[in-house]
């Protein structure tokens, strides 16, 4: 692991995020090697402060997701469906914290995220059955784990704008079977309210990196399933590869 300079950058509190948890938002991806990485902390140092979480900055997570047999939730975002959803446990693996969460992704391009305290990934439970069915159309009957996704975090948080910036690095799928890791990719999400001016956006477009990522989700599935159907995310598939192997070459 390179080294990073996250102590230059102010904290925040999970208590100071306030509308800043942005559970209702749009979002922008990027992906690029890890390699980059110091120097646009450095260059980020001015605009944003670095969420600390008991006296840590790179927050480890812990996420299984769950999908029905034929994968549904993962054609759904293949196909491009207005309305498609993720179902996931998260832990938050340094604070001990575990949600049982939902994502939509709208036909007007919002995400919305609902979640309920859980400290087990288990869906047999009514608390949790109850939840998933009066966010999803899916049974919970119909749905089990799919995929392991774990990676640690540094979190920046906008001082002038509802702005956050997810940095995801040391990435690694499992399920039953296999293992998987991309020691070299970095994938970052923009997260805000409404699209507007971000330094963090700018900054991509200064190193020339184009906003189109793919969801984690996604990407595990097809990392650890290469036969499965994946036409659409052909070129997605084909940068992400080409960023790391591009890394790998100058180590």
């Amino acid at each position: 692991m390179i080294d990073l300079p996250i102590e230059s950058f102010s904290p925040i509190g999970l208590d100071q995020l306030g509308k800043s948890d942005l559970m209702s938002r749009v979002d922008r991806k990027y992906y690029f090697p890890l390699h980059f990485l110091p120097e646009m902390l450095k260059e980020m140092l001015p605009h944003y402060h670095m969420l600390e979480v008991i006296g840590n900055r790179l927050n480890t997570y812990k996420t299984l997701y769950f999908d029905t047999e034929k994968l549904d939730c993962f054609v759904q975002h293949h196909r491009g469906n207005g309305h498609r959803y993720k179902i996931r446990h998260r832990t938050y693996v340094e604070s001990q914290l575990g949600f049982l969460e939902v994502k939509l992704k709208n036909n007007k391009g919002r995400t919305i995220k609902d979640r309920i305290r859980l400290e087990q990934p288990d869906l047999e439970d009514d608390f949790s059955s109850a939840f998933v069915q009066s966010k999803t159309p899916f049974q919970t009957a119909d749905l089990r784990p799919s995929i392991w996704v774990e990676y640690q975090r540094l979190t920046l948080v906008g001082k002038h704008q509802q702005e956050r910036v997810t940095l995801d690095l040391q990435l690694t799928f499992s399920n039953e079977t296999q293992k998987k890791s991309f020691p070299n990719l970095v994938i970052a999400e923009v997260k805000q309210d409404r699209q507007c001016p971000s330094p963090f956006v700018r900054l991509m477009q200064k190193h020339h990196i184009r906003s189109g990522g793919i969801s984690k989700y996604c990407f595990g599935i097809m990392s650890l399933n290469p036969g499965i159907k994946s036409n659409h995310f052909k070129n997605k598939l084909h940068l992400l590869k080409k960023t790391t192997h591009g890394f790998i070459a100058n180590r």
